[in-house]
């Protein structure tokens, strides 16, 4: 992958899988009403589930970016990627209810 591919890459990650986890969160906040510890423990597993597949997505794309840029530029790029989901985890905290 060159520069320009690069670029293009992280375009389209943004655009489509950023929004994706956000769209998990509110999918779980639909279902927010666990009226049983069963499905409390399932609305559970499934936002760690989610966070860590977040976490594994990021990961993978660590050796993609060092092939097309220094260390230095990949520890930046993934310090503005955290910034962004922490810009999105802070919008949907507003907008999800805690369990009741």
């Amino acid at each position: 992958m060159h520069r320009k591919g690069f670029l293009l890459w992280t375009r389209q990650r943004v655009r489509t899988e950023l929004p994706i986890c956000g769209c998990c969160d509110i999918a779980l906040a639909e279902e927010l009403k666990a009226e049983t510890d069963g499905k409390a423990k399932k609305l559970t597993d499934e936002l760690v589930s989610i966070r860590k597949a977040e976490a594994e997505l990021q990961a993978s794309y660590v050796p993609k970016l060092s092939k097309v840029l220094p260390p230095i530029k990949v520890a930046r790029y993934l310090q503005i990627e955290n910034k962004i989901r922490a810009v999105i985890h802070y919008e949907l905290a507003a907008e999800v209810p805690l369990v009741r």
